[in-house]
């Protein structure tokens, strides 16, 4: 998932703040793991994960079919959503996913904007995220 932003602007997280992250529900030889989308990444809750870029890192620009100019941050930063509604309507497709809690930690970098041009959700692009779920109520309500 990219962030797409208007405006080039890094901001510090001055509280942890609330966010939404999907995860892939991976259930192989008995074993339950969670995955982020893009990169696979193995993750529990209660773990803070950091970043691989250390600085302000823009990708590409993109110009709308409207004209405007539209910077894009991808891979490298953890992505997430403001809400959880907005996740659940860019993830609709898939049965194994958890929609799950997360938190941009206290004095993290990150990035607001939105999944694409003229998308009116919210998404982040943070520097570290820490995951809060229950495994088990999430595999209570899937089914195997």
């Amino acid at each position: 998932m990219c962030l797409y932003s208007k405006k080039r602007k890094k901001l510090i997280a001055e509280e942890d703040i609330h966010c939404c992250k999907v995860l892939i529900i991976n259930l192989n030889e008995g074993k339950c793991r969670f995955l982020t989308p893009y990169m696979k990444n193995e993750v529990e809750s209660g773990v803070v994960y950091g970043s691989e870029k250390t600085k302000e890192t823009w990708g590409e620009t993109y110009l709308a079919e409207d004209g405007s100019l539209y910077y894009t941050v991808g891979k490298g930063f953890h992505h997430s959503f403001k809400n959880r509604s907005d996740a659940e309507k860019q993830w609709v497709f898939s049965k194994r996913i958890a929609i799950v809690d997360a938190y941009i930690p206290k004095g993290s970098e990150y990035f607001v904007g939105s999944s694409g041009p003229g998308k009116d959700e919210v998404v982040y692009a943070s520097s570290a995220i820490r995951y809060d779920f229950d495994k088990d109520k999430i595999l209570a309500g899937i089914d195997k």
